[in-house]
């Protein structure tokens, strides 16, 4: 019955979806789908608005023939936000774990070379650190998804910047040094 309902529906203005939606983007899915009878999905963001939406198009069939479209329209505005924001994130950690693993490959491929003593216990320790560094950040990515999940708060406090510089300084200043960067 809701078939017959919706074919039967007298059809609007001829201004079709670009009135609503403010893009022909729309109206061409439609007219693929009323065309060969397919299902279609894409995304589209709104012009203006920075909405992001879905649309998902199925032909609707009477009697062998194709009657019209049902097109379900489903605002994920939010979910693309969170998606670019995963993105980015992965981004960063992967960026954020390239520093410590290329110097710890430096420091192993130093010790490896068996230098003097005193240059291999200085390696040694600077590898330490270099294992704290990716350890904190794994504890850190471990922290995030307990704050999304909603099993820990959140607490920010204010820290002294200085001590934060000094230890990424620490960490890139072996292959500063190499490269005869200051």
């Amino acid at each position: 019955q809701a078939l017959e309902m919706l074919a039967a529906a007298p059809p609007e203005a001829d201004e079709g979806l670009v009135a609503l939606l403010r893009d022909p983007q729309g109206d061409a899915l439609v007219a693929e789908v009323l065309r060969d009878g397919e299902p279609r999905e894409t995304a589209m963001k709104l012009i203006g608005s920075g909405r992001t939406l879905r649309l998902r198009c199925t032909a609707l069939v009477m009697g062998g023939r194709t009657a019209g479209a049902l097109l379900l329209i489903r605002d994920i505005t939010q979910l693309s936000m969170l998606e670019r924001s995963r993105r980015d994130l992965v981004a960063n950690v992967s960026h954020e774990l390239r520093t410590p693993l290329a110097s710890l490959k430096l420091l192993v491929e130093t010790v490896q070379s068996e230098p003097p003593p005193e240059v291999a216990r200085r390696m040694l320790s600077q590898m330490t650190q270099e294992i704290d560094a990716v350890t904190q950040l794994v504890d850190e990515l471990h922290e995030l998804s307990q704050i999304e999940s909603g099993r820990v708060t959140l607490k920010l406090e204010p820290r002294p910047i200085g001590p934060v510089v000094e230890r990424a300084l620490q960490r890139i200043r072996p292959q500063a040094d190499r490269k005869q960067i200051t």
